[in-house]
């Protein structure tokens, strides 16, 4: 229910103050390791995004990666996005201000426009929630 009760706009003016630097780096990845229980092979797109001087260089990426236990390939996709402050900012309205529920209907599907709280099952709703409910603490 935490997802259901988050104001959209409080949340907005809390993540202002997260996106502070005018450049983003979103740089990306490929993990490609063997599943536990059969012989599948899984690959994994990653990413980073941070400031500009928090460029990783492929090496730190791959000496960094959460499957470094495991046995597995690592790919640079050599993909590498600088996304400005301002896009960031209206990327993230744009994700939490015109998202559509769909619920089954007695005749058919039936379209809800989302006006509080936030996408649940997004990859980024956990670290949303997160920074909402400690923004709250912090008052």
């Amino acid at each position: 229910k935490c997802y259901d009760t988050i104001r959209q706009q409080h949340l907005l003016n809390i993540m202002e103050d997260v996106i502070q630097d005018d450049q983003y780096l979103i740089q990306q990845h490929l993990v490609s390791y063997h599943a536990k229980d059969d012989e599948r092979i899984v690959r994994k797109p990653l990413r980073k995004v941070g400031p500009l001087e928090s460029f990783y260089r492929f090496h730190d990426l791959a000496s960094s990666s959460a499957y470094n236990n495991a046995v597995f390939t690592l790919g640079n996709r050599g993909a590498g996005n600088i996304v400005k402050k301002e896009d960031l900012r209206n990327l993230l309205a744009k994700h939490l201000k015109f998202n559509v529920v769909v619920i089954p209907a007695r005749y058919g599907k039936r379209y809800l426009w989302q006006s509080c709280g936030i996408p649940q099952g997004s990859k980024i709703s956990s670290f949303l929630c997160n920074y909402y409910y400690g923004g709250m603490d912090n008052e």
